[in-house]
């Protein structure tokens, strides 16, 4: 019943487009890290609160948590300036897509650091 309800939410969604669409979360799904990791579904700030460090105390947040585990966070941005904000923290561009009809995607990806011994 999931599938059956989540094909139903995608057809309600993208209408005629949603073979396109699903090529398009199936080649992003294809490039994401093939070890376990966290995804970073959204982070977004409403326009009144941008600029006091909300977003960057949530993201830090689960960063330090995957570091005292030694997880990886994976992300997709289709905004560029994204991509500048999330290097900021360490993250890295680990593959871009363009998809149909010309969106860019990036995928980023933010490693612990490794342990010293």
């Amino acid at each position: 019943w999931e599938h059956y309800a989540e094909s139903l939410f995608m057809r309600w969604t993208y209408g005629q487009r949603i073979h396109e669409v699903r090529r398009g979360f199936t080649a992003l799904a294809n490039r994401h890290p093939r070890e376990p990791y966290w995804y970073l579904q959204a982070l977004a700030t409403t326009p009144e609160q941008r600029g006091q460090g909300h977003a960057a105390r949530l993201l830090q947040a689960q960063m330090d948590a995957c570091s005292a585990t030694n997880e990886l966070i994976a992300l997709e941005t289709s905004q560029s300036a994204n991509v500048a904000y999330y290097q900021k923290f360490g993250f890295q561009v680990a593959d871009e897509l363009m998809l149909e009809p010309g969106l860019p995607v990036w995928l980023l990806c933010h490693s612990a650091p490794k342990q010293s011994m």
